[in-house]
């Protein structure tokens, strides 16, 4: 299972952030009006709000993915389950219709992510795995760009990606950051190295301020979050260089 892990930290990046993907503390997973029968969850006052009510699926569903992630295969089994009561509760939810792609993304991200973990589980090829992981990422991104829309936020993917080399020690510019907005937490460390020491923790829907990149360009020199003055460095492949400009 380790290196099933390691597979889908390495692939399943995205785009941006979002405050809509941000502290621990979530609101309720309903969009229950609170006022009349006319109330408009999709106007732009209320539209945030209700897909935040939508985005508490995916972020319990991020959390039960790390958790699957991180357990050997005989154990897979409940965990699995655990996500499926997930997407089954997503499933149920009543949208508006400003909200019904944004709902339809992630219940397609849900089922590719549970039935590569089903295929894992059985003994699938790791070709069909890696396929399964691939699609999933991807899915992954496009749900996050629809909440961005929503959101009223314009993810700028830099070019090139950081998975190209970049000028060794180049600053990236005012403004930009690199985002894990999920579904798995990525490790900062204080060397650029896989065996550097750990420094910190960049959780789903986090950014940090880009400084500079290592001088082979397979890392990223990243502000800590909540320690303005400290650094740390995050693997280049496991993030994206983004400006979010609102």
């Amino acid at each position: 299972m380790r290196s099933f892990a390691s597979n889908i930290f390495a692939v399943l990046i995205a785009a941006l952030v979002l405050t809509a993907c941000g502290g621990r503390s979530a609101p309720e997973a309903t969009l229950a009006p609170t006022a009349s029968a006319t109330f408009d969850y999709c106007s732009s006052e209320n539209v945030r709000g209700a897909a935040g009510a939508v985005n508490e699926f995916m972020r319990r569903f991020d959390d039960g993915s790390v958790l699957a992630s991180n357990v050997p295969r005989s154990q897979l089994a409940p965990h699995i389950s655990a996500l499926q009561d997930i997407r089954r509760g997503a499933q149920d939810q009543g949208v508006p219709s400003c909200l019904t792609e944004l709902k339809r993304l992630q219940l397609v991200h849900m089922n590719t992510v549970i039935n590569t973990l089903l295929a894992f589980l059985g003994g699938g090829s790791q070709s069909g795995v890696t396929q399964g992981i691939e699609v999933a990422r991807q899915q992954h991104d496009d749900y996050v760009l629809e909440l961005a829309r929503l959101m009223g936020v314009t993810p700028v993917v830099l070019t090139p990606p950081p998975t190209q080399p970049v000028t060794p020690g180049a600053v990236p510019g005012p403004g930009i950051v690199a985002i894990n907005p999920g579904p798995f937490p990525i490790n900062l460390r204080a060397t650029p190295a896989g065996d550097g020491d750990l420094v910190a923790t960049l959780d789903v829907g986090q950014s940090v301020t880009a400084l500079a990149a290592s001088s082979d360009g397979q890392w990223y020199q990243v502000v800590v979050p909540g320690r303005p003055d400290e650094t740390a460095w995050v693997l280049a492949t496991d993030v994206r260089l983004v400006n979010a400009t609102p």
